[in-house]
């Protein structure tokens, strides 16, 4: 009997921490919703200085970014940080962006322009990844090939980038923002036939990374297509 009692307060045990948590997550999406309500409200003020901010971590030459004053003589660490931050670790201010971008993609408006520079980026080969990264995301999530046709142009030039790691990965990137249909038909052919191109890629890691992408895309777009029994 004290057995079954002991097991009893287990499952009561169980039954509480599972109502809290609950009760935790429904209160932490009511106040993400409520911060999400307050910023798109404030988006026309927030844009400007979210935009400075990331403006700064996108800057590809550091004298450049700080106004043609050697980097020696600047003072401020702050400043110094997000630079720092955007060549070492770009897929943080990358993944910012994206979060940023979910909320309220006008928060974007000034900082997406730049996108270009850091896709061109010659000597940083993680910016350029990263980049690519993010472009592809939005993307997925919305048509922005008539709102940024620059961004657009410079991320399918990736398609043949330096890096070899970078194109294989930009096949499998390129299907997903197909696969995604938010975009112009003109657009999905143009990545289609750049990712095709990829098949006869003079690198052997490329090639195969584009077989197993295309091969993926293939069979997800037949599982869609099947009925159920």
């Amino acid at each position: 009997d004290d057995e079954l009692d002991d097991d009893d307060e287990l499952d009561d045990d169980d039954e509480l921490d599972d109502d809290v948590r609950e009760s935790f997550s429904k209160k932490r999406s009511h106040a993400l919703e409520n911060a999400r309500i307050l910023v798109r409200g404030l988006a026309d003020v927030l844009a400007r200085p979210i935009s400075e901010v990331l403006e700064e971590c996108l800057a590809n030459d550091e004298k450049k970014r700080l106004g043609g004053v050697a980097p020696e003589v600047v003072s401020s660490q702050i400043s110094s940080s997000r630079w720092v931050l955007a060549r070492e670790r770009p897929s943080v201010v990358f993944s910012l962006m994206y979060s940023l971008h979910l909320i309220e993609p006008s928060l974007l408006s000034y900082a997406l322009p730049r996108l270009p520079e850091a896709l061109g980026c010659p000597d940083l080969e993680g910016r350029r990844d990263a980049t690519a990264t993010l472009v592809a995301r939005l993307l997925c999530d919305r048509n922005y090939g008539d709102e940024y046709p620059l961004v657009v142009e410079a991320w399918l030039t990736r398609f043949v980038d330096t890096s070899a790691e970078l194109r294989g990965k930009m096949v499998k990137m390129g299907l997903e923002v197909v696969a995604a249909s938010n975009d112009s038909e003109d657009l999905k052919k143009r990545i289609v036939d750049a990712c095709a191109q990829r098949l006869e890629d003079t690198a052997w890691q490329v090639r195969r990374a584009a077989v197993h992408a295309t091969a993926d895309f293939v069979h997800a777009a037949l599982s869609e297509d099947d009925e159920p029994l």
